[in-house]
């Protein structure tokens, strides 16, 4: 059995960041790096500045949604969460960069320290200048988001430009990059291999991205603002194939639900496809208009929130809608299975599911349904969990509000459990 790591990953992903840094050690002596202040503030603000790029170049590469990505992730979840990191960390890297740069000048020159940071007739530093106001403007608009969906997923477009024009600025402007052959040279590589796979993502997407066309079958109004979809392949040859447990990213061709965003799958196969949805905001309150007969574009599947893929005993803990992936799960699971599952839910109007998985444990041996209503019982703990079930040498599956799902990992790390038996289903970045 392998465990889902994001580790070979996040190292890749740093191994590619930090490689610049490299090839720019050899060009010089460490002591004609180093030295005084301008030395120091020029090598420091290089480097700052041959990482942060590389590292935008990272975050856009993982954001692709390759398959790949998601393996070496552990999970498409996972890879997102780097992705925010590195997006993150790249934007502290590129705004310090010219102002380490401008500071290394300003002791001799305080009008050459200037024309770093301001438009003059040096045309490669106004790229870099450029590149860096739309990335400030972009990134803090990605990463502290109040947009609206799908205006937030339209900035993200905008980014492959301002790398194009960062790229540029790195590749033009009168440095190491210039005269040092191997940097320049992978530098252009990892910039060109992430702009072909943001333009793949976002522009050409709906050309070589593969996707499977579906039909909208049955729309399901269920209490507690949940709508539940049901759909069906147009080429029953052409089937999402997936195991229970995992998502999918779903596109309605619609005008006003144009943006593709993820779900867990309730059902147990492709044909048909189901999906439980709670109306959370624009977006999903408009899930329940979709008329029957309308098409969906379907990509995926992702994630290695597999419950088939680790031994027994288990514990199921879902909170809310969160249960969806587990009803999937449920439904495979193999006679005799040792599961106990707690549905965590406000009150008995918000178990939606309670009476189909009640169904299901009357049939499958081994598989317990323990409700939990807040409301009622209070807050749900690790200490819930053991009066019932022995959390000791058993795998634990967390879905559900992301401050839940943080809340009792740390719980249960008290109580002695490794991060590598919790596994948690979380999509809450893109």
């Amino acid at each position: 059995m392998r465990r889902a790591t994001n580790l070979p990953g996040i190292i890749i992903s740093l191994a590619f960041s930090l490689a610049p840094v490299t090839f720019w050690l050899t060009q010089k002596p460490l002591n004609q790096r180093f030295g005084n202040f301008i030395l120091n503030a020029t090598s420091t603000g290089q480097i700052l500045g041959l990482v942060g790029l590389s590292m935008f170049a990272v975050s856009l590469i993982i954001s692709s949604r390759l398959k790949i990505i998601d393996s070496l992730f552990g999970g498409m979840n996972r890879a997102y969460i780097i992705h925010h990191i590195f997006g993150s960390v790249a934007l502290i890297l590129l705004l310090f960069h010219p102002l380490l740069l401008a500071a290394a000048f300003f002791p001799v020159s305080w009008h050459r320290s200037a024309l770093l940071l301001l438009p003059g007739t040096d045309w490669a530093i106004n790229l870099g200048i450029t590149a860096q106001l739309l990335l400030i403007s972009l990134l803090l608009l990605t990463v502290y988001r109040e947009l609206p969906y799908h205006l937030w997923r339209a900035t993200h477009k905008f980014l492959g430009l301002t790398f194009f024009i960062g790229g540029l600025h790195s590749l033009f402007v009168t440095s190491d990059t210039s005269v040092n052959l191997p940097l320049r040279y992978y530098l252009i590589t990892l910039s060109v291999t992430a702009l072909l796979l943001h333009l793949y993502r976002t522009v050409f997407g709906r050309f070589f991205v593969p996707r499977l066309r579906y039909t909208v079958q049955k729309v399901n109004s269920l209490e507690n603002h949940i709508v539940e979809l049901e759909l069906i392949p147009k080429n029953p040859d052409r089937v999402l194939r997936f195991l229970p447990g995992q998502f999918m990213f779903i596109q309605f061709l619609s005008p006003r639900l144009g943006e593709s965003h993820p779900f867990s799958i309730l059902s147990n196969s492709g044909n048909p496809l189901i999906l439980a949805v709670k109306s959370l905001g624009d977006y999903t309150n408009r899930l329940r208009d979709i008329p029957i007969g309308g098409q969906a574009l379907v990509e995926g599947p992702f994630g290695r929130f597999i419950s088939a893929n680790y031994p027994y005993p288990q514990i199921w803990i879902a909170g809310g809608i969160g249960i969806t992936p587990f009803i999937s799960m449920a439904e495979g699971l193999t006679v005799p299975a040792s599961v106990d599952l707690y549905y965590v839910i406000k009150d008995p109007g918000e178990a939606v599911y309670l009476g189909v998985l009640q169904k299901l444990a009357s049939q499958k041996s081994g598989f317990r349904i323990f409700p939990h209503f807040s409301k009622n019982q209070g807050r749900f703990t690790a200490e819930t969990i053991i009066s019932n079930s022995p959390v000791s040498d058993k795998e634990i599956f967390l879905c559900g509000p992301p401050p839940m799902m943080h809340s009792l990992r740390l719980q249960l790390n008290k109580l002695g459990i490794r991060n590598s038996h919790i596994h948690s289903e979380e999509f809450s970045l893109d």
